[in-house]
């Protein structure tokens, strides 16, 4: 993680929800996590681990481009920068539709 990421105003809340809805295990283990919910799913509707997952990798592979940007501006050539500016969009993309996705998921909970 570099320095100046938690001088962001919303760092913290992107941290927690990183940390929150991120796994440390592969998918195939998430999909096993959700067999294992399935009974209290069968009440409750389906959980979003699918889509909790997929944001918390979009929020890890963000961070890598934002990392990788960081390290390349200051010494790099015009094409390393863009090349790392694009990765960098692209991440954010991921972020936004996975949160979004995410979002739509869990909303369908509130009462």
């Amino acid at each position: 993680m570099t320095r100046h990421i938690l001088r962001i105003p919303w760092a913290g809340p992107a941290v927690a929800l990183a940390l929150l809805f991120s796994t440390v295990d592969t998918r195939p283990a998430a999909a096993t996590a959700r067999e294992s919910f399935a009974a209290p799913a069968a009440t409750a509707g389906p959980l979003c681990i699918t889509e909790s997952w997929e944001f918390g990798r979009a929020i890890g592979e963000w961070v890598e481009a934002w990392d990788d940007y960081e390290w390349t501006v200051p010494g790099g050539t015009e094409e390393e920068i863009l090349r790392a500016a694009e990765q960098l969009d692209n991440a954010t993309k991921n972020v936004v539709q996975t949160g979004s996705r995410l979002l739509l998921c869990l909303s369908k909970y509130l009462d």
